[in-house]
């Protein structure tokens, strides 16, 4: 059935089918355990980011993602792409780090949530498509440190299964790690 719609869809071209697709899947999985470095870079198949609150713009956010935190109007809930679906990305490479701050002079903590999207640029965390797939609680925040000092640098590293995202305190090089399987 699936094979007539392809050939139907796409009748110049040659269509390949594996015999025993199943164990092809499986003997590409040993191979790629036994030799990772066998496979340089990947295809993401989801967007990859971050929960991330940002000054409100009338003009951009919904009025129903506006907060107020020690009177400055925020939009909560944006998702701060790293990586978008069919952005290539080499096996082990960081993203670029990107620099968060406390939202609130009395925040002592700080925590990342990580999403994945089917959209290429979701605007919301709470967009279809979107799931959360993992967070990152970083250690205590100096109180006594200005809210602008208190800055997290957050970078993700794509591995051959795995996402490895990296929350660190700029000011003392604290980091907490977390890792968020691709396969489950």
């Amino acid at each position: 059935m699936i094979q007539h719609a392809i050939r139907s869809s796409f009748p110049n071209v040659k269509v390949i089918i594996p015999r025993e697709a199943g164990l092809v899947v499986l003997k590409g999985a040993v191979l790629f355990g036994h030799s990772p470095s066998s496979v340089s870079q990947r295809a993401c198949k989801n967007t990859y980011g971050v929960d991330k609150a940002v000054p409100f713009d009338n003009d951009k956010h919904d009025i129903r993602k506006k907060i107020d935190r020690e009177g400055r109007p925020l939009c909560n809930d944006v998702f701060d792409k790293y990586v978008e679906i069919g952005q290539y990305v080499a096996l082990n490479e960081a993203t670029t780090d990107q620099s968060y701050v406390p939202i609130t002079e009395n925040q002592t903590s700080s925590g990342v949530a990580i999403y994945a999207s089917t959209q290429k640029s979701p605007m919301y965390v709470t967009d279809d498509g979107c799931v959360k797939i993992g967070y990152v609680r970083d250690k205590i925040l100096d109180k006594s440190v200005p809210r602008e000092e208190r800055s997290v640098l957050v970078s993700m590293r794509f591995g051959g299964t795995e996402i490895e995202v990296t929350a660190k305190e700029e000011r003392t090089g604290n980091d907490t790690k977390a890792i968020v399987n691709f396969l489950g």
